[in-house]
């Protein structure tokens, strides 16, 4: 396993061979599972523990993630409240604040 860690505490341990990359106090603190994600800023990914493919670059963005795949995260709490929400993109301070699964509720009326 290759990890860069540059926190307070050594970067998290996964049973695979992955390239991870956490930047910041408790960043991807819970890690366990997850492979090919990076977190940039204070608990960026905290809660992650099988998410694959995640970039979270900001205070808190994808805080709630746990097994979401896919995602961008680029801003304070962007992403925040996502759990298993995939193939979401989130720019700004708080956005996507809200989103937990990121599926569409009804499918858009045309015509």
């Amino acid at each position: 396993m290759r990890s860069l860690a540059t926190t307070s505490k050594p970067a998290p341990t996964t049973p695979q061979s992955v390239l991870m990359r956490f930047l910041a106090t408790q960043a991807a603190a819970k890690n366990t599972g997850g492979s090919e994600n990076t977190a940039t800023g204070s608990s960026a990914l905290y809660s992650n523990l099988g998410g694959i493919d995640n970039t979270a670059t900001g205070v808190a963005a994808l805080a709630l993630n746990t097994t979401g795949n896919n995602n961008t995260a680029n801003g304070v709490d962007a992403l925040f409240s996502n759990t298993i929400g995939v193939n979401n993109t989130a720019t700004g301070v708080q956005a996507l604040l809200n989103n937990t699964t990121g599926r569409r509720l009804s499918e858009p009326q045309h015509g």
